[in-house]
């Protein structure tokens, strides 16, 4: 667990960010970049509801993708009855046998990309979740109630900045956000494949150059990536 004015910074500097107009797909991936970083954990996952379903936004590293999409497809694992309870779920080692029986597709797909430990923590508003976020470890650990705290408190920050929008019309700009975020992560998977194949390097290093990109021209993910894989861009 970090010290503490590590942590105030990183929240403070997270929660300023939220504030400003900023584009909801380097949200969720900063949120998950900094809960890695203070965390010190392999991976970290965003999914979103839609139609009750939780639906993957973001994942790092681009390798725990397969993990994601799997508990997307078959409805099931920690951060899908994270999502259902509104809980926290922790799982200590992912081969534990119960494990293996609760989420069998999820369990397998993990030891095939060695993946070992994992915590679903909800993002929510009072009785209202509107998605989860998933930790990952590399190595079997127990998760402590500090770094579930830590974690929950920016999903809390992430949920909010979700829903800012006026009481009256909070359901309408949700599904705008929650579609728009979706439909933007397929457009950046197919930028990342087309840049990685082009400069013949790592989808991760691709979406490193797609990043910087948008950033030095104060443009969005799907925008850049729209430009790549529409218009022909190359970075």
């Amino acid at each position: 667990m970090p010290d503490h004015s590590k942590v105030f910074t990183a929240l403070s500097d997270f929660i300023r960010t939220l504030l400003t107009p900023y584009d909801i797909d380097l949200a969720l991936n900063d949120l998950a970049i900094r809960l890695c970083e203070l965390l010190e954990v392999e991976g970290a996952g965003v999914s979103l509801a839609k139609d009750d379903h939780l639906r993957l936004a973001t994942a790092l590293p681009p390798d725990i993708t397969p993990l994601e999409e799997t508990q997307s497809t078959h409805q099931s694992g920690p951060c899908v009855t994270a999502f259902r309870t509104g809980q926290a779920v922790m799982v200590n080692d992912l081969h534990d046998p119960e494990c293996r029986q609760t989420w069998p597709e999820y369990c397998k797909t993990a030891a095939e990309i060695d993946y070992r430990a994992v915590a679903g923590i909800p993002m929510k508003i009072e009785d209202n979740a509107f998605g989860a976020i998933n930790l990952y470890s590399k190595h079997a650990r127990e998760w402590g109630e500090r770094e579930m705290f830590l974690t929950q408190t920016f999903a809390d920050a992430a949920t909010v900045y979700l829903l800012n929008a006026s009481t009256f019309d909070r359901e309408r700009v949700l599904n705008k956000h929650l579609q728009h975020a979706l439909d933007s992560r397929v457009l950046v998977e197919q930028a990342k494949g087309i840049i990685a194949e082009a400069r013949g390097i790592t989808v991760e290093e691709a979406f490193e150059l797609i990043r910087r990109q948008a950033r030095s021209r104060n443009a969005s993910l799907r925008s850049v990536a729209e430009a790549i894989v529409t218009l022909g861009l190359r970075l």
